[in-house]
């Protein structure tokens, strides 16, 4: 009966390493991901392209802007679109550990750390004002963020981070700005 019991745990300690490895293996962002993003600010078309299991080059093509009121604009509300153009590589650290707890990783709902360089060209601009104060600058930041599918192809992404930006124009006394850098997003994968 002893030896019965010890080929059983056995067998059963082998099925229990296989399951692990199956779902270590499975673990892993999507081979290429197409979404359209948006938020109150602006609208992108991206692209993650998978490099390794965790590891992915996001491309970003689209509009940013804002708006504002002030001395500036002679108490006028103020709205800008800018084109943008982003490459940021991303590490899905939590990847596995979220597959591992039986929890989704569909569309790269993980939490991850990326280095985003983001280039705004001076090519048009959309607004009602102030067109012609848009300079070309080139920034890079490192994010801390994460995404996570909330519905059927429906997904949010959040992070917080700090980068610098170089104004390429030299048209201000300093040409490097620190700046915070936080997104919310809302995205529909393709």
């Amino acid at each position: 009966m002893r030896k019965l019991l010890l080929v059983f745990t056995i067998v059963c300690a082998q099925f229990q390493s296989f399951a692990q490895e199956e779902i270590s293996a499975a673990a892993s962002v999507e081979q290429s991901l197409w979404s359209l993003q948006g938020t109150l600010f602006g609208v992108w078309f991206t692209n993650e392209a998978k490099f390794s299991d965790e590891v992915v080059l996001r491309s970003q093509v689209g509009l940013t802007g804002g708006y504002t009121q002030g001395y500036v604009t002679d108490y006028n509300y103020l709205y800008m679109l800018i084109p943008e153009i982003e490459i940021e590589p991303r590490w899905y650290h939590s990847i596995k550990s979220r597959a591992e707890k039986g929890r989704h990783t569909s569309n790269n709902s993980a939490d991850y750390v990326s280095l985003k360089t983001t280039f705004q060209p001076d090519w048009f601009t959309i607004g009602n004002d102030h067109k012609d104060d848009v300079i070309s600058s080139l920034a890079l930041a490192g994010n801390a963020g994460m995404r996570r599918e909330i519905w059927n192809n429906f997904s949010f992404e959040l992070a917080a981070g700090v980068g610098v930006a170089y104004d390429l124009e030299d048209q201000n006394a300093d040409d490097f700005f620190l700046f915070p850098d936080f997104h919310f997003l809302l995205s529909y994968s393709f």
